[in-house]
């Protein structure tokens, strides 16, 4: 039989493209396309920029240096009157003044600001992150499309090529009636014509499997994509209506609300005290702490600082009122997007209900085919059937099978696309 003989070729052809490891399956292109992403590099340049400046906010609490110098000349200066005992006298203070000074400083309290923005520092750089999974979702759902686009291609073509076996099992019955002068000419033109067609669509069949398979190495970065082969995902078992939804948008919008609320932190620490000590020291002429001494002269000081800036105006309850409404503006993006998604998935669950329900119509289809094949062989058998008769039957019987198949690969498509929709596939 020519449909044993062409099953046997492409179990064989497909064992050894599995030998020579040219078969890809659905999870490893998913996996390279997003490792292959330009945004990958993203994440690792947003996460050293993250530790770089939660290294420079930590350096708060180290003791911070400063200097700072001025020469000055001074139209006027104080003056003391002379006394008349001699040798004795206030000194004159000089008009060309300069002094040179350094300050040493170290926080003790600042009210938990640096903490915070160190808090704020890492959920930025988490913001960022999600940010670049959300954008790199959709790879997922490309890459299912092509893939399964590749294997429909594939399929369509063998329903094809099995109507072209048909055709010309039917073009020879034609032919050998035309001989015989029971047949007119015209009747095996019409079957060649159909031929014609179907090569036709065969070749942009395969001209359009190649295109998809070119594109879907352009995403995993392969270019040998001529001899690959590509199976089918397992059945796994999935109920869409108990599954947790996963998805990157949901987790960037609980993180926007996060950080909604940690900027709120940050607002009302600005209204605590704070604390610190320092040194100043320096050099001056004259000496800055007493003019009196107008040689140059070391100094320095020694204290503690203290700063409170009070809440004036009713400022911390607005930038409360201005949070709540952040709030509830991710409330609503975030109550969009769920809206929009529970709609997707409920057009997803209905094709994949849909396309179960015409496989089991198509086994029942097959069931009842082959019924029809069994009894046409022993038909051949007794004579009272013609091979021919058989062999239309027998194709029949390879199409319904086929469609089958079809129908298969349009579940597990719907099925895989409902669970990137739900983010069940991470």
């Amino acid at each position: 039989m020519k449909t044993t003989i062409a099953l046997l070729v492409a179990l064989v052809c497909w064992g050894m493209a599995r030998a020579t490891g040219d078969t890809l399956y659905l999870q490893q292109c998913r996996e390279k396309a997003l490792a292959q992403s330009p945004l990958q590099q993203q994440k690792l340049l947003s996460l050293t920029k993250m530790q770089l400046q939660d290294q420079n906010l930590k350096a708060a609490w180290l003791p911070q240096f400063s200097m700072q110098g001025q020469m000055v000349y001074l139209s006027d200066v104080v003056t003391f009157p002379k006394i008349g005992i001699p040798g004795e006298g206030f000194p004159e203070i000089p008009h060309f003044q300069y002094q040179l000074a350094g300050r040493i400083s170290q926080n003790i309290y600042d009210g938990g600001a640096t903490r915070l923005r160190r808090e704020m520092n890492a959920l930025d750089q988490q913001l960022q992150q999600e940010q670049l999974e959300v954008e790199l979702y959709p790879i997922h759902e490309v890459i299912n499309q092509l893939y399964f686009g590749v294997l429909m291609l594939q399929a369509r073509a063998d329903v094809l090529k099995e109507a072209r076996l048909a055709l010309q099992e039917r073009l020879k019955v034609i032919r050998a009636g035309i001989r015989h002068g029971t047949v007119l000419e015209s009747q095996a033109e019409l079957l060649e014509k159909e031929l014609v067609k179907i090569d036709q669509q065969l070749d942009q069949l395969a001209t359009d499997r190649q295109a998809s398979l070119n594109m879907l190495g352009a995403w995993i970065g392969r270019q040998d994509m001529q001899q690959v082969v590509l199976l089918p995902p397992p059945e796994a078992p999935f109920d869409s209506h108990t599954a947790e939804i996963q998805r990157p948008e949901q987790r960037l919008f609980e993180l926007q609300k996060n950080k909604i609320q940690l900027g709120l932190q940050l607002s009302r620490v600005k209204y605590l005290p704070k604390f610190g000590a320092f040194v100043n020291g320096g050099i001056g002429q004259p000496n800055p702490l007493n003019f009196l001494e107008t040689n140059t002269q070391p100094f320095y000081q020694l204290g503690v600082s203290f700063q409170w800036s009070p809440p004036s105006w009713k400022e911390h309850s607005r930038q409360k009122q201005i949070a709540q409404l952040d709030q509830q503006a991710v409330d609503a993006r975030l109550a969009h997007f769920d809206q929009q998604l529970h709609i997707s998935l409920i057009r997803e669950q209905e094709r994949v209900a849909s396309y179960l329900r015409q496989i089991e119509l198509d086994q029942r289809m097959i069931s009842l085919q082959q019924a029809i094949v069994k009894r046409m062989a022993a038909g051949v058998e007794n004579g009272t059937t013609t091979p021919t008769d058989y062999l239309i039957e027998l194709h029949q019987l390879s199409q319904a099978q086929l469609q089958q198949k079809i129908h298969r690969l349009l579940y597990l498509q719907a099925l895989e696309t409902l669970r990137i929709r739900m983010g069940a596939n991470e």
